[in-house]
């Protein structure tokens, strides 16, 4: 930034030099002197544009080759990089659709293999939830190391033909940065919890109730009964309400804090 004002500041000279050379008030003169002020402006605008450019349709194919496969297999598709909106770390992660052949082809060059979803190397591993960066109905995962150690994680859907990558340093399984920061660790459950309530209500697939829906507990205690109006999650026992009406749910459904959150084609459990 520091360089960009020196330009700004040597271009913006210049130009006055320029200008009380060209003594004639033309439309060149004005052309000329207000080309050398911006030259450093738009030098700086364009290679911020080329580097955005970059990161959005080249970088992720680089990350493939340097981290997968180089060349890139041709069944490759839909190559992009999860949002950190919804991969809450910043660690490197990209999705994309693949042949299942050329898929396995890249499990067994990279070693990675399959493990349980309680036995991935972080005991407190997000990729184990359905709802963190989800796939297609069951998944399968896979995890190993690369040469320098960093840990590798993919999220396979069970045709193995669409995967979720992750790459890991090796110093976060080192020295267990997952519980290092107690401020970070909770508002890495709150954005889990966040992606929970959206995940259920994609499941859901239809638009969820505005109206007020009336909770009351088994047995029947009005001391417990309340309004609920948020959408995401179905209540155990419920079923589908279109306006205002009792709803019985099981004791053991209110261990969650706060209300209970209902969609429209909620159906019994």
């Amino acid at each position: 930034m520091a360089f960009l004002f020196g330009a700004v500041a040597v271009s913006h000279l210049a130009a006055g030099i320029v200008g009380s050379l060209l003594l004639n008030r033309t439309w060149r003169r004005h052309t000329i002197v207000l080309s050398i002020a911006m030259l450093p402006a738009l030098l700086f605008s364009l290679s911020k544009l080329r580097e955005a450019y970059y990161l959005r349709y080249q970088a992720v194919y680089d990350r493939f080759r340097d981290e997968l496969a180089n060349p890139i297999p041709n069944s490759v598709r839909k190559l992009e990089f999860n949002p950190i909106s919804e991969a809450i770390n910043a660690d490197l992660s990209f999705r994309f659709d693949i042949d299942p052949k050329d898929l396995r082809s890249i499990i067994s060059s990279k070693e990675l293999n399959p493990v349980r979803p309680d036995d991935l190397l972080c005991p407190q591993d997000y990729f184990k939830y359905p709802y963190y960066l989800p796939v297609r109905g069951e998944f399968v995962l896979y995890q190993g190391h690369d040469k320098d150690g960093d840990v590798l994680t993919l999220k396979v859907t069970e045709a193995h033909d669409h995967a979720v990558f992750r790459k890991e340093s090796e110093a976060y399984y080192r020295y267990h940065y997952w519980d290092a920061n107690p401020t970070l660790v909770k508002m890495g459950q709150e954005d889990l919890e966040r992606l929970k309530r959206k995940w259920a209500g994609e499941q859901d697939g239809a638009p969820c109730l505005t109206t007020s829906v009336r909770l009351c507990l088994t047995p029947s205690n009005t001391s417990h009964c309340g309004r609920m109006t948020r959408c995401g999650m179905r209540p155990l026992g419920a079923s589908c309400a279109n306006g205002t009406r009792d709803i019985t749910i099981p004791t053991s459904g209110l261990a969650a804090k706060g209300p209970i959150p209902i969609c429209c084609n909620a159906s019994h459990y």
